[in-house]
């Protein structure tokens, strides 16, 4: 089967607001892919990339799956493994794995826009975190994607 990926430079800008307290800002530049699929007769994209010091989470790769401007899924396998799945108003469970163990975490997204082509693009995804009902951290992140010269 014919690789279809094309490879990017991905910059992630991440806001994570801890409930009350001070924002987490984390910028992270990596190269990666972007590889157009197609999911339950809905196109969208996939978006691959190795994670680094800067994320906590060196040594694991990310994907990120977005279809449309109302699913992304992202999944990350590693130290630690995480699989979380929005989709715009709905409240879903999530598997998050962290140094101290394996939680189940809600995760509702506020809003997602997807403005990806083959040509790159953005994704935004904002979303909340909560345990037991209990709001953990308001999020916010910006993916740019811009394609990257073949030599």
């Amino acid at each position: 089967m014919k690789d279809n990926s094309i490879k990017v430079k991905i910059n992630l800008k991440s806001i994570a607001v801890p409930n009350g307290d001070i924002p987490d800002v984390l910028e992270y530049v990596t190269d990666g892919t972007l590889t157009r699929i197609e999911r339950d007769g809905r196109e969208g994209w996939q978006i691959r990339y190795q994670d680094g010091e800067m994320t906590g989470f060196p040594g694991s790769s990310t994907e990120l799956i977005c279809i449309d401007d109302d699913m992304a899924q992202m999944s990350r396998v590693g130290d630690f493994t995480q699989s979380i799945t929005m989709e715009t108003g709905k409240h879903r469970k999530c598997d998050y794995s962290t140094e101290y163990g394996r939680m189940v975490l809600g995760v509702y997204a506020k809003h997602i826009s997807n403005a990806i082509t083959d040509k790159g693009g953005n994704l935004f995804l904002n979303y909340t975190l909560d345990a037991n009902g209990i709001l953990l951290t308001e999020n916010r992140v910006l993916l740019t994607i811009t394609p990257t010269s073949e030599a």
